[in-house]
């Protein structure tokens, strides 16, 4: 029974991961379900996430108390670094989103740029997101290695043409939403200027009183063409229902192969500078020993 126990693989941790990310991917379009389920999933996302937390509190306690210590390896620092960074952007897009929140019901008007801020860190978080699953793909290939040894010498190829389209479909969402720009709103006077406000997966919309173009989640007031322009999609809520249903295109799978192969895209490239450095690392000669060093 304690073989067959450490044998086991954490599968409840791959099932969490995988809910967060596809839950990630999701609220990146608030027109693929409702505002208010944008602006409920968001909440249940941050519990989820300090769950995912919770799980890995060990490592978390033990790195963190190693952060002065030499020996620790650099791939575990900058692990670290990512996942702080991580939970600092959710943290600041939660709270921007509740504090520009419409369908809740708390009524909160902090005056703020919270709308940039609410982009912005949520467009950070999708690539850390991205380059804290590449950070674990060993973690991954252990877990798949009874289905990846099936497929035999067929495995490594299969791999490479599944990280190839990842790194396409992730290129061309990156190039056909309105990604960068959520990415680089802070940098940009009249994006800031503008709140960001065309739209997009933002919680929020303008100041009270003002609605931005193409917010279809207000409904009536934005409804028919103005609606069609909600979004990086052709065509948004165009019929401008209440809640932002997501009539015009703005579908629950799109968003997420959208908004999943960015994170993937950023996961598979930090596999492959891995793999890069670790094979630099093999071809760099081995420096001599300070004792093995003629004192001049």
């Amino acid at each position: 029974m304690s073989d067959t126990t450490g044998k086991r693989k954490p599968y409840h941790k791959l099932i969490l991961d995988l809910v967060l990310i596809v839950l990630v991917a999701l609220l990146y379009r608030k027109q693929a379900i409702s505002l208010h389920f944008h602006e409920v999933a968001g909440l249940v996302l941050f519990g989820l996430f300090a769950i995912h937390m919770l799980f890995n509190r060990k490592w978390i306690v033990g790195v963190t108390r190693r952060l002065t210590d030499e020996k620790l390896p650099v791939k575990t620092r900058i692990g670290w670094a990512v996942d702080a960074l991580l939970a600092v952007s959710w943290t600041l897009t939660i709270v921007s989103g509740v504090l520009m929140s419409k369908t809740l019901g708390l009524s909160l008007s902090v005056p703020g740029p919270w709308q940039v801020v609410h982009y912005t860190t949520a467009a950070l978080g999708l690539a850390l997101v991205g380059i804290h699953v590449g950070l674990h793909l060993s973690y991954l290939r252990g877990i798949f290695h009874p289905v990846l040894s099936h497929l035999g010498r067929a495995a490594k190829p299969v791999a490479a043409v599944c990280a190839a389209v990842i790194v396409i479909g992730g290129l061309y969402s990156v190039a056909t939403t309105n990604y960068l720009r959520w990415l680089t709103m802070p940098f940009s006077a009249s994006e800031q200027g503008a709140q960001g406000a065309r739209g997009d997966f933002a919680v929020g919309g303008a100041p009270d009183g003002q609605f931005p173009q193409g917010d279809a989640a207000e409904g009536p007031r934005h409804g028919g063409k103005r609606g069609a322009r909600g979004d990086f999609a052709p065509a948004g809520d165009g019929n401008g229902a209440r809640n932002g249903a997501g009539q015009g295109g703005a579908g629950v799978l799109p968003t997420i192969l959208s908004f999943g192969s960015i994170a993937g895209l950023f996961a598979v490239l930090t596999g492959i500078i891995e793999q890069l450095v670790r094979c630099r690392k093999k071809h760099l000669p081995e420096l001599p020993s300070p004792d093995s060093i003629d004192q001049l």
